[in-house]
């Protein structure tokens, strides 16, 4: 399973496996390793339709194959 991860101006593709981690989980691709760039502390990640996302969901049982899901920064809650 495959999940496309936005932070900030950057996509991330991650892949999940069985998809068997939290959602949380997904917060870690933060980290752009090519850059040695720390994008954030994430505090929560969003779908495309706004919905915040229950951080102890499974990826399997909340996301679908290929679905794009957006971090939520500790900067974006101040907008």
């Amino acid at each position: 399973m495959k999940i496309f991860v936005h932070v900030r101006d950057k996509v991330i593709l991650v892949q999940c496996g069985p998809g068997t981690q939290s959602i949380r989980w997904l917060g870690v691709a933060r980290f752009d390793s090519s850059s040695g760039i720390d994008l954030g502390v994430p505090r929560g990640l969003k779908r495309d339709s706004g919905e915040v996302l229950d951080l102890n969901g499974i990826i399997k049982d909340i996301l679908q194959e290929d679905e794009h899901v957006w971090v939520i920064l500790s900067e974006d809650e101040d907008k």
